[in-house]
């Protein structure tokens, strides 16, 4: 084994420089600032240690044989499956050291890991968790800052409904079914229609459930607010057409499983033809990351612009909202905290967030700067 030392102003640089050079196999022995004296080649230092020879080069596939009597087309497919199969343990291959990364950093500096552990524990991803750590440790373009802080700056939020250019507030929920999209509306309708005096009016184009329509009209006969159903996109058109003067307008819609998204087409065209209409992604934060992540992916043809997490009264770890926001870089504008109306309603608040995910207990070696590389 040999060792050898490589100097980049990140760690990640000095890092991703040497594993181009060594390959996978290289083994990362220590990460720092560099010594004084070495400052002019780079502010960090890592050593990695490599076998003396150099990885040889992957072989050449050998060429699929055909046998008596298949076609050349089979020939071929035969080659593409091969290459298939190259790139899918290249990139199982990849991902593996990406997940060896964070601990391979944890172990070499122990500040990190600290972060790191304490991220991980609050469910947020290994990669989402590194990122963190080198905002803390200042091997970013930002300076270093306090775990909290850190936290707060992977979270974007946007609390409130947009006004458009006519000056009206229009706001529509898109979600799979069961996020609580209906009871989120309605807490909107209170809070930002009665609690501003402003004439409001809630349209629904959810007419798959039977009740949810009668659950939104005898609320709407409750606030006092106009209350119609649509049931296809151009009636919706019609409504909103016929309602422009009414300065709030709130629209529930059907949630889509994963296997009924084929019905969505026509509303997420609507969507895209009226920019003016804030769409709002609701989303229950009990979800694990990767469904919840799916879930963003399905309903990201509906153009939505905010994030609205609901049932947060409900989980003890709210990790996965940063892995979400990185995920579709979108802001969080509500927190859904109940099924009390209007109560159990928060407007996004990003440091707030973060001592959530954090769960209050910021390490006091972090308050006192202990984050800093020695």
């Amino acid at each position: 084994m040999r060792l050898k030392s490589y100097f980049a102003n990140t760690v990640e640089s000095a890092l991703s420089l040497a594993r181009r050079e060594l390959g996978p196999e290289a083994l990362l022995m220590k990460s720092g600032p560099a010594m004084p004296e070495a400052r002019y080649l780079g502010a960090y230092e890592v050593v990695f240690a490599a076998p003396e020879s150099a990885p040889e080069a992957e072989p050449p596939a050998e060429p699929a044989r055909t046998g008596p009597g298949l076609p050349p087309a089979f020939d071929k497919l035969m080659h593409d499956v091969a290459d298939l199969r190259r790139q899918l343990e290249r990139t199982t291959s990849a991902v593996s050291r990406a997940s060896h990364y964070p601990a391979a950093l944890a172990t070499s500096n122990p500040a990190a890991g600290q972060i790191i552990t304490q991220l991980q524990e609050a469910g947020v991803s290994p990669a989402a968790a590194l990122r963190i750590a080198d905002r803390v440790l200042g091997e970013t373009q930002n300076p270093p800052c306090e775990a909290d802080e850190a936290v707060a700056a992977a979270i974007p939020v946007s609390a409130g409904i947009r006004t458009n250019r006519s000056g009206r507030r229009v706001v529509a929920m898109v979600g799979p079914p069961g996020a609580g999209k209906t009871t989120m509306l309605v807490k909107l309708a209170v809070t930002q229609a009665l609690g501003c005096r402003r004439p409001a009016q809630i349209l629904t184009a959810d007419l798959y459930r039977i009740a949810a329509a009668e659950q939104l009209r005898s609320y709407a006969a409750i606030l006092g607010v106009g209350f119609a159903t649509a049931e296809t996109a151009v009636l919706l058109s019609q409504q909103l057409e016929e309602h422009r003067q009414k300065d709030l307008i709130l629209i529930d819609t059907a949630g889509y499983g994963a296997r009924e998204m084929d019905a969505a087409p026509d509303l997420a065209e609507f969507f895209a033809a009226h920019r003016e209409i804030d769409v709002h992604l609701v989303l229950s934060s009990t979800t694990k990351t990767a469904d919840l992540l799916a879930a963003a992916d399905r309903y990201a043809i509906f153009g939505p612009s905010k994030l609205v997490l609901t049932r947060c009264d409900e989980t003890e770890s709210f990790g996965p909202i940063i892995d979400l926001c990185f995920h579709t870089g979108l802001p969080v504008s509500f927190l859904g905290t109940g099924q009390q109306i209007p109560e159990d309603i928060e407007p996004a608040d990003s440091l707030q967030l973060a001592r959530r995910i954090l769960r209050g207990k910021v390490q006091k070696e972090l308050e006192q700067g202990a984050w800093v590389a020695a």
